[in-house]
């Protein structure tokens, strides 16, 4: 059942892909086949308002008569509609050739329009003579030789309306390129945009990561002359926090479930340094565990306030990591309870914070936020915000078991 699934599926992409070419245009026929019903449903329309015009009229036709002239009239059109193509994309009108481009129109048009007036005065002839009864013929235009006769005026006629649908068709294919090259200039500053992004936030990335690396053999070196046993553990540690944050050095966003066992083992590590003073707590759901956050988010926040909060003490200390959603936002908080008279005070502090701060404004466009606080209770307390819709995973990974 799978494959019959997927070779229907195969099948209906080759006959979509079809209507392409390799170069992601539609293909000849498709293009004549789509100006083709176009032009035939102006035709219908015209002539549909004018037997609703003319329904009160005491000379009114039947709807056929309306529909062969408004046929006719479309149909020679589109017989030379390539040749208004050709024109437009010959002589655009563009900064420093309008005159160049009016002196091409016009050629074609004097070209185009006695052509058109031609064939459309034929092809109307032909359709009546042959579509309607005789005794529409007789009835109407009496006999054939008259209506041959009325062919000069038609002729004339035709030539004094038709610089407006030349302009009207000429228009629209003017209208539909520039729009294309709109749409080309903005995909491509998109692009551009992108790729300027991408390559702050991986500059970003790379200045945090040996931020923190740092930061942590400067404390082994200190660690190593007063307790060796625990300078080994803490090398070991510190592998395994380097392992995982390879794993995602590549990635901008990375689960909460990865970010929060980074931050862990980091402040695993500092517990070595601080054994009798940090306390760590982690308060985050299952439920928002699989939710995309930025990559290395919650490590500098913990790293800022073991720096300002706990080193600075004498006394026990704690470091929360907390996970909620409020009011539509994700919230990441890491608080701490540190003392401002012992030093203890993070607030805007650290290389760190700042360029967390950067990577969300660069990452969310300005949705998401890094806002610092005091707490009553003492301590600091620093609150990511980024809309639930923001970092919802993609479908793969929430069809994944």
């Amino acid at each position: 059942m799978v494959d019959l699934d997927n070779r229907t599926e195969r099948m209906a992409e080759g006959r979509i892909g079809s209507l392409w070419n390799r170069r992601g245009r539609p293909r000849l026929w498709v293009v004549a086949l789509s100006a083709f019903l176009i032009f035939t449903l102006a035709g219908l329309f015209f002539a549909t308002e004018l037997f609703i015009g003319l329904s009160s009229a005491e000379m009114v036709r039947p709807f056929p008569w309306y529909l062969i002239w408004t046929l006719s009239t479309a149909w020679s059109w589109l017989a030379v509609f390539p040749l208004i193509s050709w024109c437009t994309r010959r002589w655009p009108f563009e900064k420093g050739r309008i005159v160049n481009a009016a002196a091409g129109h016009l050629g074609v048009f004097l070209l185009v329009a006695p052509l058109q007036v031609t064939m459309d005065t034929c092809l109307s002839l032909l359709e009546y003579t042959l579509l309607f009864p005789k005794e529409y013929a007789l009835d109407y235009h009496a006999s054939l030789f008259e209506l041959l006769r009325g062919m000069d005026r038609s002729f004339l006629a035709g030539l004094a309306g038709a610089p407006v649908p030349f302009a009207v068709i000429a228009g629209l294919l003017h209208g539909a390129r520039f729009y294309k090259k709109y749409q080309e200039r903005e995909l491509e500053a998109s692009r551009l945009e992108n790729a300027l992004n991408l390559a702050r936030l991986q500059s970003l990335q790379s200045q945090l990561n040996p931020h923190f690396l740092f930061n942590t053999l400067n404390a082994i070196g200190a660690l190593s002359r007063r307790d060796p046993e625990s300078t080994n553990r803490m090398v070991t540690m510190l592998s395994g926090l380097l392992r995982r944050s390879l794993d995602t050095s590549d990635r901008q966003t990375v689960t909460l479930r990865e970010e929060v066992e980074l931050a862990r083992d980091y402040l695993d590590i500092e517990k070595v340094r601080f054994p009798d003073r940090l306390n760590a707590v982690f308060d985050v759901p299952s439920d928002l565990l699989a939710l995309r956050v930025p990559s290395l988010v919650l490590q500098p926040l913990a790293e800022n306030a073991v720096r300002y909060a706990i080193a600075p003490r004498s006394t026990p200390g704690q470091v929360a990591i907390r996970a909620r959603v409020r009011d539509g936002n994700l919230e990441l908080v890491v608080e701490d309870d540190g003392d401002e008279s012992a030093g203890g005070d993070g607030m805007g502090r650290g290389r760190g914070l700042k360029i967390t701060r950067e990577r969300l404004g660069v990452l969310y466009a300005g949705g998401a936020s890094l806002d610092l606080s005091r707490r009553p209770e003492g301590g600091t307390r620093a609150t990511i915000t980024i809309p639930v819709a923001l970092c919802l995973p993609p479908m793969d990974e929430e069809a994944s078991p």
